[in-house]
Parts: structure tokens; sequence; C-alpha cells
């Protein structure tokens, strides 16, 4: 069988809405063994997270039902995503499909595994797993070994690639989750999140070669993959894979031919809702917040002007009609303000985050208040209000000194003066933009896909970092480069995707003495750590240090120092922080012991993450250095 008849077949079996745009991209995957690879250009809100559940789930029954010789080796569908927030929504989205209904009335954490246990009850086995650290559920995947479908952030995914594995122990399998992916179809989603140039426009775009050199080992070991979005113009479709053919899916009666190469055009589409968007100079952001009834929705580029509107608007509407949401909050306050923001979709309220709503979270706001952003950020944002009951929504896209200094330092100046450029031209007087955010037909003017084209020329000046291409290249390709050469590379570049390396933090002893240690851990990156407010460094007033080495909470029979619960123990280590490549190659390796659960072997010992300050982290807000 064929992967779109595979699709066919588990989309008419879980009664799932045909996509064609995803059918017409698998067909034209399986004319391509040599190099399988197809960009999918699709809307928000099309639908196509669902195909890698019916996919998966007729690969699942076709191995039930003994049909090996159909699959053709096809063994797994990997959803790759570029956020941990992103995995635990379609995650959960995929365990209600499959399981046929969700748990409204439990918190977040037990809602999943009640969800895990019911999949399990129906199958006869677990077959659904995931490798991210926000999801507060039980069934991890580390080597993608044991589930047919597996949800995995970018993060992990380079790491199994690459030969490094996200497992604790040392000499972990890494060939058999490089076996998995060969086995595997691989759905590359939301890749806009992946070419972004990290405020960084004189140096190399990390994040972005990272994707490219996936890409190039995926094809190379004749792995299908399928690299998606709805905000990839043409110009970083081929930047991305230059030879691959892209289908694109516009409105019904658009008319829009081929864009050039082999470019494909499926009209797929009925727009869903209406909304109105303005630039504006300045916003109340209390009175819009009063003015609007259901969910109202404010988006921002830091975490520190998250946090400083919350604040207000809780105090004015209630601690139990807002919610905040954001990348620094450990894993626990994460899943409660998922259960909550779910609840407040229902009943109405105040959502207010960063750029982890941007994709994949399923919300629907009547009002939408964002930091401008470079368009595909900005498109993303605008596809969570009206998206389904809501069928008019307003947005305010805020422009003022402190929005667009923070768009930048985040995203690059050049993203964000190009985007204000292309909105300007569309603005009246009154602010309002002649853009229709629900129409994707790049050939109609006024079509935001018109002006996603026109913001593709942005991606000219992206600069590939050959030298990290070059390597994650060789180690895919030789044989010969085991685990350990990897390890050294991923030292010496800080990492594969990110420009800082990721560091594990434990908010507080009570919250380890609580006993479930998983919801206690927040990733932030060194640079964070690094950065200086009030003269001296945030490392200095988020970490708990004593004498000349930082504490660290470790679970198992470690007997390194003080016990601070059962089994769980306080150990001294000694980082640099004043030697920056230094304290990367100090952190990335004890993030490889951080990124496995507590499980495995008798004896095994896990660092869960360095100790924060007792008074460093308050419960439900993040760092108190964010707003101080």
């Amino acid at each position: 069988m064929t992967l779109a008849e595979l699709l066919r077949e588990g989309l008419s079996e879980l009664r799932l809405e045909r996509r064609q745009g995803v059918e017409r991209a698998l067909e034209l995957l399986g004319r391509r063994r040599d190099a399988p690879l197809v960009v999918l250009r699709a809307p928000t809100g099309y639908g196509k997270s669902t195909a890698s559940v019916a996919l998966g789930y007729a690969v699942y029954r076709a191995y039930k039902r003994g049909e090996h010789a159909a699959l053709q080796g096809l063994a797994k569908v990997i959803h790759v995503l570029p956020m941990a927030s992103i995995v635990e929504d379609l995650y959960r989205r995929a365990l209600e499909t499959l399981a046929g209904g969700g748990c409204r009335h439990r918190p977040g954490g037990r809602c999943l595994q009640r969800l895990e246990y019911t999949l399990a009850a129906k199958y006869e086995e677990r077959w659904v797993g995931y490798q991210a650290w926000s999801v507060d559920a039980d069934f991890k995947d580390p080597l993608y070994i044991y589930s047919t479908l597996v949800y995995t952030t970018f993060d992990s995914f380079v790491l199994n690639l690459y030969k490094i594995t996200p497992m604790a122990a040392r000499r972990a399998p890494y060939e058999a989750a490089r076996a998995a992916v060969m086995r595997g179809f691989v759905f590359l989603d939301e890749a806009h999140l992946l070419a972004e140039s990290a405020g960084d426009r004189e140096g190399p775009w990390k994040t972005f070669t990272a994707l490219k050199a996936a890409a190039a080992s995926l094809v190379e070991l004749k792995t299908p993959v399928v690299v998606a979005t709805a905000t990839i113009p043409s110009g970083l479709a081929r930047l991305i894979a230059p030879h691959a053919p892209a289908v694109t899916v516009v409105a019904k009666g658009c008319g829009y031919g081929p864009g050039g190469g082999e470019e494909e055009v499926v009209e797929d589409y009925e727009p869903k809702g209406v909304v109105t968007a303005r630039l504006a100079e300045e916003v109340n952001y209390v009175d819009l917040a009063r003015s609007y009834g259901g969910l109202r929705l404010f988006v921002f580029n830091t975490v520190r002007r998250a946090l400083g509107v919350y604040l207000k608007l809780r105090e004015e509407l209630g601690e139990e009609r807002t919610v905040l949401l954001h990348g620094r909050l450990s894993l626990g306050d994460r899943a409660e303000a998922l259960e909550k923001l779910r609840s407040l979709q229902r009943e109405g309220g105040v959502v207010v985050a960063t750029q982890v709503v941007e994709a994949g979270v399923d919300l629907d706001a009547s009002l939408l208040v964002t930091d401008v952003a470079p368009l595909p950020s900005l498109i993303q944002r605008l596809g969570r209000a009206a998206r389904r009951q809501v069928k008019a929504a307003e947005a305010y896209i805020v422009k003022d000194a402190e929005a667009v200094k923070s768009a930048a330092s985040v995203y690059g100046e050049a993203e964000v003066e190009l985007t204000l450029g292309l909105l300007g031209r569309r603005a009246g007087p009154d602010g309002v933009l002649d853009v229709d955010w629900r129409y994707p037909c790049p050939s109609r003017e006024g079509s935001y896909a018109a002006l996603l084209e026109r913001f593709g020329e942005v991606y000219g000046e992206a600069k590939i970092d050959e030298e990290l291409f070059a390597s994650l290249a060789s180690l895919n390709s030789l044989v010969v480069k085991h685990r350990d050469e990897a390890q050294r590379l991923l030292e010496r570049f800080c990492g594969f995707v990110r420009e800082s390396a990721a560091v594990p933090v434990v908010t507080s002893l009570n919250c380890v003495k609580g006993g479930d240690l998983r919801r206690c851990v927040v990733m932030v990156s060194l640079d964070f750590l690094l950065r200086e407010r009030g003269g001296e460094p945030l490392y200095q007033r988020i970490l708990e240090r004593r004498g000349d080495a930082y504490l660290a909470v470790v679970r198992g029979e470690a007997n390194c120092g003080e016990e601070a619960a059962d089994g769980v123990y306080l150990c001294g280590v000694r980082l640099d922080f004043r030697d920056v490549s230094r304290a990367c190659r100090d952190v990335l390796r004890l993030e490889s012991k951080v990124a496995a659960d507590v499980g495995g072997e008798k004896g095994r010992a896990v660092i869960y993450g360095l100790l924060a300050r007792g008074d460093a982290y308050l419960e439900g807000l993040g760092f108190k250095a964010e707003y101080e």
C-alpha cells in the first residue's frame, strides 16, 4: 500500500475528514523513492495535524492484521514539532481522537494518564508515544522504538538522528533510534518556527541550518519526509529543499496557478470566520479585556512583557478568569495553565502568552492583542482567532517602541521592518488593515498569502553554518562516527539546534519533597542565565549555590550529598559561568542525563536539574527576576 492509500484508510476508519492537499503530498512522496521529500503549505486550521493520527493508526492496524508486506518496510509515523508545548497539545488531541473522547473534569497530568490507560485498554497495548519534557504523563519513547505513532520535539529528533539520543545511559543504543527513523515516515511540522534568525542577522542561522541538514540527511537515508507549515513562502521552501516538489493548498475559487518548478496547487480550503486587524501605536490592555467576551488572547514577544501585562489583568479581572502561559514555567505549572486555558475556552476569560501558542495550540479567540512580530508569526497568531465557533474576531497589532524593540531582539530587525512596511501599506487612516487573513490565495491582492510571498525576500539573507551543516552530514553518512564523536561536536557547537544550550532548573525543595519531580523542572537557556539585571547575571539570582558548587537535584543511588527526600539527593556541581564555552560543555553533559525519565535498571542516577534559590521561582508566574 502507498502512503496515500494508508492515509485514506486511516481517515475512513477513524471517521476523520479527508484533506486533498495532504493526500497529494503523500502521492508525490510515493513517486520519489530516491529523494522522498515534499513541502506542504497549508493554511492554519486546515487539519494537517490529524493526518499523522490517521496514518499512524493505519500502520498500526496493518501490523496487527499481519499485513507486513503491504507496508513495504514502513513501521511508524514520527511527528516532529519545534516546541514542547505544541507536542503536548497534539499528543493529547491524538489520544482523544483514538480513545474516543476526553476527560474534561480531570487535571492536566492525570487527564493524559487517563487517556493513555483508555488507549491501552481499547487496543490492548500502548502504541502512541512522545519525547518532550513538557508532557506531564508517563509514556515516553525517547528512542522511537516502542510506538507506531510518536510525537517529538525537533531538538530530540535531531539528537536521535545524529547519534546522541536524549537518554541518560551513556551506552544507549543510538542506532536503534536511527533505525526507527529509517523505517518511519517523518512529518516536520510548523517549520516556519525553525527558519528564524534568532535576532542575529550577521551570523549564520543555526536552527535553520539544523532544519536543512535534517531534511538532507533524511533524504540520504531514503526516509519519506514532509516539511509542512502554513507560513512557508516559496523562497523559503526552495532554500529548505531546492529540488523538492511543493503542494500548496489555496482557497476554493482562488485560480492560483503553479508558482514555478514542481509546485502543485490544490483548491481545498474554505475560509472559517473573519478577523479584522489593525495596527495600533498603543493600547489599554485592561480596557480591551473588559470590552470583549469569550476568550481574549494577548500574545507578547518576551516573557518579561507577558508577565507585566498578566499581573495587571489578573488584578483587574481576578485570578480565576486569567491564565499565563510561557516557556519558562515549570512543567507542573504549564500543565495546569493548559488545563485552565481549556476551561477558559469554554467559559470565557483572558489568556496571556508568548509565542508558545503560535502553532498547534487549538484556540478560538474573539479578541487577539499581539506585539508586532515577523509576518509568519503574526499569521500564526491570527490563526488562533475566529478558528471554530467564533465567527468574527478583532485583532490589534501593537507597534509601540517597546513592542518593536522586543520583536527585533527576538526575531531580527530586518524581519520586523519588512513586516511593518508591508502592513503599513495596507493600513487605513484608522489603522485597520486591508488584509484578508482567512483567504489563502497568493495571486489575490490583499490576501495574507500574497503578503507572505513578498515577505519571502527576507530569506535571501539566510546564512547557513557550513561547518555545522558539514559536521551533521558526516555524522549521518559515516558509520565510523559514533556517539563519542557526536558528543564532541555537540559540545563544540554548543548544541546542534538552538543558539544556546538548555539548562534544567528545579524550582524549589518544597516541590521536590512533593514527590513528582517532573513537575518541578523548568528548562531555560544558558543565554537567559547569563543576562544581567540590576548589575548582576541572572544565574547569581536564580541558582542555589553552596561554596564553590551549584546544587543539582539527583534521584537514584547517588549518595553524593544531602538527602532532600526519599531517594533524592542534592549534589554539588562545579560550573564556571564566566567561561561560556566551558559552561556550555558542562550544561550539555548535564542535559543529556536530564532528558530521560526515572526508570530502567536499578541504581541509575538521574540528574533532574540545578536547584533554584528558595525565593527565585514563583508558582504559576515563573522566575521573579523576569519582572523585577
